[in-house]
């Protein structure tokens, strides 16, 4: 039969039965049947069987079409509709299977078109009860089966999206306002603990898909092919926040496992190393402090390396100012202060007075160093960044108080070490601008009050030349070598000219000086920038090392000196005055040559 001609019995065929009252005729009802016209049909053979509950075949196009209904309807969002139309279906095909037998075939083969097959021993075509029965049963266990796999596949697919989004809630709760650094840093047995259960349940949702798209298979044509792909948490402050729609055939989804598996590879290979290697650092640098106080020794050499480089580099990874290197780097810095008191004791008795204020001012420096580390560190909000080293601070200080008051004592340690390193750097500059000879303080600078002696010239760190008033006020010469002890291993002091090398005349006292080269012959020219009845009054000394002072002759010039020379050769010096074609020359014993 045709389309047409099916197109046209079925409008016939409803007209005839508009009225409720009038009968359904089997007939002309399997018709439509046979042409699988079930959707028209459905409403009729209903009301059919309501009236003729004796017909098997009406029982078995009934389940038919509510198996054709179960497979097209939507298998995730009428998974109920699907179980009760497959249920209506089985219960339809067990009647039709209890109630078809061969006198039902016989009678009524037309309604058994379907089932029509060619007998291969006779030829003929006809329609055979076992046959019938085969389908009908195929039909039950293939609803049957249907109807537990899209069961299955319902709860399946309910199970992947519930636990998928507790993975959402969960990456949301273990991570809550930490950052990624913070997070690691804060990381402990809990943090390893719920990272496993996070990791489960997110597992839990993969294999429940897993076992969805297995089903689906089973089930066949779903209407759903989701291709399931992964995406990487990149990014910890936002990524993972998301949900995903599983209907979706483009299903993406993020890829918590390799995220769970990192964070626990770098907890347990990098993040616990950490900190056994912050507490073994802490402990090691106590260790040198004790020693330090019990030996009396320097520790300085054993505290260039005490913090591992690995250290540092593996801790900066996660916090580029971490709060125990800080503490570290104050703790060392006490201890290079202390040593360096310690390399420095043995050298406090030394007489050289530059070597004593270089060591001074080392000392000032490395406390000053003290100062500004744990001045840093004490503006710092310990108490905030103690949080993210909550085990360092617990297992090594207690608490983050205790810091807190050892920021404070060695801030205040330092600030007293660098006010008595100020003064005794202040004393020891003084110390270098003075000789001692004797009891007296011979000063290597101008403008020395209510001093005897006066100096006018300094070679630095070599000799000074100068006057000595007594009590009438009338000058000597002083000569002395400038010792890194302050104490003169040469001296000498010698007639000057007295009427004009007067205190009152000072400012216009002035000197030159040579020597031999080798240090062991010494020349000193004192003179006036003014004249004398016409001459300038000059005073030269000669002075040996290893045996002083040699001579002093007082001398009145035409002009005034303004460079000596000396030869080895003959042993004579040389005065050039201010007329430069005018040279004065001293032999060895002190006289005027020319």
């Amino acid at each position: 039969m045709n389309r047409i001609t099916i197109f046209l019995f079925s409008l016939i065929f409803l007209s005839a039965v508009v009225s409720p009252a009038q009968k359904v005729k089997y007939k002309d009802l399997i018709i439509l049947l046979n042409a699988k016209e079930y959707e028209k049909a459905e409403p009729f053979l209903k009301k059919y069987l309501k009236d003729h509950d004796d017909n098997p075949n009406a029982y078995l196009f009934l389940g038919i079409i509510f198996q054709e209904k179960a497979a097209k309807e939507d298998v995730l969002k009428d998974t109920e509709l699907v179980i009760q139309h497959s249920d209506s279906a089985i219960i339809n095909f067990e009647i039709a299977n209890k109630t078809i037998d061969e006198r039902e075939v016989r009678r009524n083969d037309e309604y058994y078109i379907a089932y029509n097959r060619r007998d291969m021993r006779t030829g003929e075509f006809g329609v055979t009860l076992s046959d019938v029965k085969l389908d009908i049963e195929k039909r039950i266990q293939w609803v049957k089966d249907r109807k537990n796999n899209v069961g299955k596949l319902k709860d399946y697919y309910l199970n992947a999206e519930k636990f998928y989004a507790e993975s959402i809630q969960k990456f949301k709760d273990i991570k809550g306002t930490l950052t990624e650094h913070k997070f690691y840093l804060l990381s402990d047995d809990k943090t390893v603990q719920k990272l496993k259960d996070f990791g489960a349940l997110y597992d839990s949702s993969i294999t429940a898909f897993e076992n969805y798209k297995s089903t689906s298979k089973l089930v066949g044509k779903t209407g759903y092919n989701q291709i399931l792909s992964f995406h990487p948490i990149k990014s910890f402050a936002t990524d993972g926040l998301t949900g995903a729609d599983f209907t979706k055939d483009d299903l993406k989804l993020w890829d918590f496992k390799t995220w769970v598996v990192k964070s626990l590879g770098l907890i347990e290979d990098e993040i616990k190393g950490i900190r056994s290697e912050l507490i073994q650092t802490d402990a090691d640098i106590n260790q040198l402090g004790v020693k330090l106080k019990k030996d009396s020794v320097s520790v300085r050499s054993r505290l260039e390396d005490i913090v591992s480089k690995f250290l540092i580099a593996k801790l900066k990874k996660y916090d580029d100012d971490p709060l125990p290197l800080a503490i570290f780097n104050m703790k060392i810095s006490e201890l290079e202060y202390g040593s360096l008191l310690m390399q420095h004791k043995k050298l406090k008795d030394s007489l050289d007075v530059n070597l004593k204020l270089s060591l001074v001012r080392s000392e000032l420096l490395s406390a000053k160093k003290l100062d500004s580390i744990s001045s840093a560190l004490n503006a710092r909000n310990i108490d905030e960044e103690a949080f993210s080293y909550s085990d360092f601070i617990n297992r090594a200080y207690g608490n983050a108080s205790v810091i807190k008051s050892l920021v404070s004592a060695l801030k205040e340690f330092a600030e007293h070490e660098i006010e008595l390193k100020q003064k005794e750097m202040e004393l020891k500059s003084k110390s270098l601008d003075w000789i001692l000879v004797g009891a007296d303080s011979i000063p290597l600078i101008l403008n020395t009050k209510n001093n005897k002696y006066k100096m006018v010239l300094v070679k630095p760190n070599e000799f000074t030349i100068g006057l000595k008033f007594g009590a009438d006020s009338l000058a000597t010469g002083y000569f002395y070598t400038i010792t890194p002890s302050r104490i003169p291993d040469v001296s000498a002091n010698f007639g000057v000219d007295k009427v004009n090398f007067k205190k009152k005349n000072l400012s216009v006292l002035k000197s030159l000086s040579i020597d031999d080269g080798k240090h062991q012959i010494y020349f000193g020219l004192i003179y006036s920038e003014e004249k004398m009845k016409d001459k300038y009054p000059v005073t030269l000394v000669k002075v040996y090392r290893s045996d002083g002072l040699a001579w002093s002759f007082n001398y009145s010039l035409d002009s005034m000196p303004t460079e000596v020379s000396f030869s080895q050769e003959t042993g004579e010096l040389s005065i050039k005055l201010t007329n430069e074609s005018k040279i004065v020359v001293v032999d060895k014993n002190g006289k005027l040559v020319r």
